[in-house]
């Protein structure tokens, strides 16, 4: 008879949906309590929470987990980007919307790196889900710094998903850091073993 698997735990809100994505993926069991329990008006799940709770259940339920990833490259080999939407009320004018999507562009480029801030915790955790097969991602070291990125870390080795290495990148005067990270073979969940 096979015992089910030790529950991982853990307390608060942060990360809550990365936590509930690495445990789907990797299927060990996590315990997540005293969420939001300081907070005297109002402590326990969000609203978006709970729909994200709901929408995993839906979708594990038997069902498969598809990922689609798309690329572009130019012939330069990069493509920077930035987004910004004008707000539905208006009010805005044009001038102004592209000023700030230029500054958003011009922030992404100083990152420096591959990968962009909002970018980096997907593209971790794809090469960590990976073949077993070290992977290396070149990533600015303000993004490899940030709190997410740390955290996704974290999680990850809790998870025994992973493994990562840090090292400068010495070709050049920039900032950056290569990420080197060993795949843990999670496979396509949703395939049926013929």
């Amino acid at each position: 008879m096979s015992s089910s698997p030790e529950f991982l735990r853990f307390t608060g809100h942060r990360a809550f949906a990365q936590r509930l994505i690495l445990s789907t993926l990797t299927g060990r069991p996590i315990h997540i309590s005293k969420i939001r329990s300081s907070s005297p008006t109002h402590p326990g799940l969000a609203p978006h929470e709970v729909s994200f709770l709901r929408l995993l259940e839906a979708v594990t339920n038997g069902s498969s987990l598809q990922i689609s990833l798309v690329a572009e490259s130019s012939s330069v080999g990069v493509i920077y980007s930035a987004d910004l939407v004008a707000p539905p009320t208006g009010g805005v004018v044009p001038e102004d919307i592209g000023k700030q999507c230029a500054y958003q562009l011009l922030e992404t480029i100083a990152q420096g790196g591959c990968v962009s801030r909002v970018s980096a915790s997907i593209v971790l955790t794809l090469m960590a889900m990976g073949s077993e097969d070290v992977g290396r991602l070149r990533i600015g070291r303000d993004v490899v710094g940030t709190e997410e990125v740390v955290g996704l870390a974290r999680d990850l080795r809790t998870f025994g998903a992973s493994s990562w290495g840090l090292r400068d990148v010495n070709e050049d005067d920039t900032d950056d850091i290569i990420v080197s990270v060993k795949g843990s073979g999670v496979g396509n969940v949703g395939r049926k073993v013929a």
